[in-house]
This record gives C-alpha cells, structure tokens and sequence, in this order.
C-alpha cells in the first residue's frame, strides 16, 4: 500500500473496530471480528476501550492546505460514550449479576 494512503486505512480500520466494539449481536466473534460480539468478562471489550481511548485522543484532522482543523464533535463524542460504556459495565453489569 502507497504510504500516502497508510494514514487513511488506518484510520478507517480503528473506526471500524469502534463500531465493531458497540454493535456485538451474538455470544461469540462475528466473521472471525473479535469486537463484534455481546460484551462479556472474557471478551476484549474493556482492555480495547482503554487503547482506543489513548488512539481516539491522538487523532488530528487536517484540511485541504494539511493544517489541523478542530477536534469534530464525533471524536469528543466517542470518548464519552467509552466512558459511559465502562462506568455502565462496572456500576450495573458485573458478570455475577447476570449469572
């Protein structure tokens, strides 16, 4: 792949996963993606919620001229709704109250 373009499908990559991360409908792995499944003590939820916290907050979007531009809402956003997803898990979802 061009290096010019490594930025980009890395970026797209990391924003699938998010998706991935919040929209797990099944007990195990959807077509081999280890985020897309139901939350669980045992899934890699809460460990990739704490990288993509670090990653979310190093993004830096330019404009035409390659000047970075503000933060977009989507990407405060995002951290609030890692945040709130950890506070929910540990407040309200503790595995021995779903067993």
């Amino acid at each position: 792949m061009d290096n010019k373009c490594l930025a980009t499908a890395t970026f797209v990559k990391e924003v699938d996963d998010l998706f991935d991360s919040f929209d797990g409908v099944t007990c195990s792995p959807d077509h081999g993606k280890l985020l897309r499944r139901h939350l669980t003590s045992t899934s890699k939820h809460m460990e990739y919620g704490r990288s993509a916290v670090y990653k979310i907050k190093t993004w830096t979007f330019l404009n035409k001229e390659s000047e970075p531009m503000c933060p977009p809402p989507s990407q405060t956003s995002w951290l609030i709704t890692i945040g709130a997803a950890k506070h929910v898990w540990k407040k309200f979802l503790e595995t021995r109250n779903l067993n």
